[in-house]
């Protein structure tokens, strides 16, 4: 961390489960799903602070990605909003959609994820 104080580097916890060796300073996490939480978290704080609304189009937010406009704040983290899954998804019938391969570029990913997908906003979609 580096601010007005000073810089500051640092760990805690274990480098693996079960040892007692501590984790490095420059080391890396596969985060995952877990982002899914932090975002909600930072898109909550902004709808209380009014800046954002939960039943506004994501479109008023974001209107480079041309989402329909049907697509709702609210069903982006209700996971409801019909915008394709990267990673793949399975449907009852058996049948599978593939995802994305991963990217560094990303816009591959919100190109595929823009157009029109498998599933209609609103209605439930996998979460991965």
């Amino acid at each position: 961390m580096h601010d007005e104080r000073g810089e500051w580097a640092g760990s805690a916890g274990a480098r693996e489960l079960g040892h007692s060796g501590e984790p490095p300073i420059d080391g890396h996490v596969r985060i995952g799903s877990n982002t899914k939480t932090f975002i909600a978290t930072v898109v909550l704080r902004l709808v209380a602070e009014g800046r954002v609304g939960l039943d506004t189009p994501v479109d008023d937010h974001l209107p480079e990605f041309g989402l329909d406009r049907r697509i709702t704040v609210r069903m982006l983290l209700e996971h409801t909003s019909g915008v394709l899954d990267f990673t793949g998804e399975y449907f009852e019938d058996g049948t599978f959609a593939p995802g994305i391969p991963a990217t560094t570029a990303g816009r591959e990913w919100v190109d595929k994820s823009t157009s029109p997908g498998t599933t209609r906003p609103g209605s439930p979609a996998a979460v991965t």
